[in-house]
């Protein structure tokens, strides 16, 4: 004899099935909110404390770092088909903007797609992989502005295969990158799609555990943390000329030949494709006078840009000493002004090539 409340075999099955995907697919909508991240990862306090210690300022969500999220989160939710402004370069570049603050209809259309300690070779990869793997010029190169920004520490870094740059794009498993093939996606949309959802899961709970958890154990445990230092940093021009000299060789001159090639290829590149392209000298401290590079690598990528007649601004004064957090990095203060006059070139080029109104 049968209970009429027994559930039915299917329901037995499907119940669990929908209750799993319901919870999943509750977590997963709160770890996008962005309001409820940056309140989990403390963004605002970051900012505060990097204005009073006039330090980089970093917000990089859930993922383990700027271009861990550029990877997995910004490239793969990308919608080129309408044109766009693209920031492309090294760390100076990528500490440079906050385009996180940007209202939501300019921020779809202007990208930091800069990645720390690459090379103008490396920064072609990155640009071929966009273009011929996802679709970067699909609204077509008058409707596309690429911004490069360059220094000359982009001659200094070294890029064999296990360096940051190609692990990076390999540590997830999700790509492959080699100095002899480039880049390129090894797993499809689907399998991208969940394993990155399953990543922002467990880092929105690792962060409520921090948040609401780790206080009650430091009450139980009478653990008091102390408040983060709020002493501004000091610079120390004279380290700085000493890193510099030691990172760049004695054979500068010669990776500046190598590279300045590199980055021709790249205008190239860009040029036969019709594509808007735009070349900044990124700001560089006081402390530059006292080294040969900038005065050489600056010769070198305007005349190369003068060649092809492509535009280049000369911004390495645009920064005061003290607008710096470090050697090359922007602090807040810094990137409130470069990320100014960037929007006095992106704006216009994307109201111009009507992107936006």
């Amino acid at each position: 004899m049968h209970s009429p409340f027994r559930i039915p075999m299917p329901a037995q099955v499907l119940v669990p099935i929908f209750l799993i995907v319901s919870v999943v697919a509750s977590l997963d909508l709160l770890a996008r909110n962005e309001k409820l991240t940056g309140r989990l990862t403390g963004l605002a306090k970051n900012k505060t404390l990097s204005f009073k210690r006039k330090t980089i300022f970093q917000n990089h969500g859930y993922f383990l770092d700027f271009e861990d999220q550029l990877v997995l989160e910004e490239l793969r939710r990308a919608d080129y088909r309408r044109g766009g402004v693209y920031l492309i370069g090294s760390s100076d570049v990528k500490w440079a903007t906050a385009l996180w603050e940007l209202p939501p209809s300019q921020r779809r259309f202007i990208h930091n797609y800069a990645i720390g300690a690459t090379t103008h070779t490396a920064q072609w990869q990155v640009l071929r992989y966009l273009v011929e793997e996802e679709g970067l010029l699909r609204a077509g190169g008058a409707k596309t502005c690429v911004i490069l920004g360059v220094s000359y520490l982009s001659i200094a870094h070294d890029m064999r295969t296990n360096s940051f740059f190609y692990s990076l794009w390999s540590r997830h498993g999700l790509y492959q990158a080699s100095p002899e093939c480039g880049i390129r996606r090894v797993r499809n949309s689907a399998v991208c799609f969940c394993y990155v959802e399953r990543l922002r899961i467990g880092a929105f709970l690792a962060a409520i555990r921090k948040r609401v958890v780790r206080p009650f154990e430091r009450l139980l445990y009478g653990y008091v943390e102390p408040p983060p230092s709020e002493a501004p940093r000091i610079h120390n021009p004279s380290e700085y000329c000493r890193m510099r000299r030691e990172g760049m060789g004695l054979n500068w001159q010669v990776k500046l030949r190598e590279q300045t090639e590199q980055f021709g290829i790249v205008l190239d590149y860009l040029l036969d494709r019709n594509v808007h392209v735009l070349v900044i000298l990124m700001p560089r401290g006081s402390w530059e006078s006292n080294l040969p590079y900038q005065g050489a690598y600056t010769n070198a990528i305007a005349a190369a840009c003068q060649q092809r007649r492509v535009g280049c601004l000369d911004w390495s004064g645009l920064l005061e000493d003290e607008e710096f957090a470090d050697a090359n990095h922007a602090n807040s203060f810094g990137i409130n002004k470069f990320q100014s006059a960037l929007l006095s070139i992106a704006l216009p080029f994307l109201r111009e090539a009507r992107t936006i109104p």
